[in-house]
């Protein structure tokens, strides 16, 4: 009698585990039209992060969508000057997606601090609204 095959079945893929959340992540503002962001990546297994803005801290949309292994991200797009922005950020994989991250807000600048230096190379004397002006009286 020939020998019988036994059946097998396919190995069970595991599932991705879900990732480490970011943190530690920080906001700086660069200028009127940019704000810097960085964080510590605690995940070997993500496929990118997800970057949500708010101006309250309670209603947030999604920005960006960085690569896996990014550290940082500059938001250069739908800033306000004088306004604050709070950021927060998650982790994906296949699986799902990581807790959030801290919260890191920036004031957006009214101006440019490189405008200012900008002017005193081109040798443009910076406005003094006043300042400095010594005040005499006549009696």
């Amino acid at each position: 009698m020939p020998p019988t095959a036994t059946p097998t079945t396919p190995p069970t893929p595991t599932p991705a585990a879900v990732p480490a959340p970011p943190s530690a992540l920080s906001a700086t503002p660069v200028s009127r039209n940019r704000i810097d962001l960085a964080w510590t990546d605690n995940s070997g297994d993500e496929t990118g992060f997800q970057v949500e803005r708010s101006r309250d801290a309670v209603s947030w949309t999604q920005i960006a969508a960085p690569g896996a292994n990014a550290v940082s991200y500059s938001d250069t797009s739908g800033l306000t000057p004088s306004k604050l922005f709070s950021y927060r950020f998650r982790a994906v994989n296949a699986a799902e997606s990581s807790a959030w991250s801290n919260t890191a807000s920036a004031r957006v600048p009214r101006s440019d601090a490189r405008s200012a230096s900008s002017r005193a190379q081109r040798g443009i004397p910076a406005p003094t609204y006043g300042i400095g002006r010594r005040l005499t009286s006549r009696v």
